[in-house]
């Protein structure tokens, strides 16, 4: 399945497959978001699949905002390989 992404009053609902094809269109959308706004929400509980270039990219995403300031959470329990992998690293 595509990636959906929609907006709804600053927490971005993701639905379907994310990896590599579609990951710059999503960094795209965060990137400009946090240019006026210091907090962003990811819901991923509709993601279906997350490949492991998108989970390096994510956390290294989270892991840059941070060090400027920014927000980002994520919510949900969608790509349970997204969760194992932060586990794996002891970063939740």
């Amino acid at each position: 399945m595509n990636l959906q992404i929609t907006n709804e009053k600053n927490c971005f609902h993701l639905k379907g497959n994310l990896n590599f094809n579609n990951y710059s269109r999503l960094k795209t959308i965060i990137n400009s978001f946090l240019k006026s706004n210091n907090k962003i929400v990811l819901n991923i509980n509709e993601v279906t699949e997350i490949d492991t270039f998108t989970v390096n990219s994510l956390i290294n995403l989270y892991t840059k905002t941070s060090n400027n300031n920014k927000d980002i959470s994520i919510q949900g329990f969608g790509a349970k390989d997204f969760y194992d992998e932060l586990d794996y690293r002891n970063i939740i």
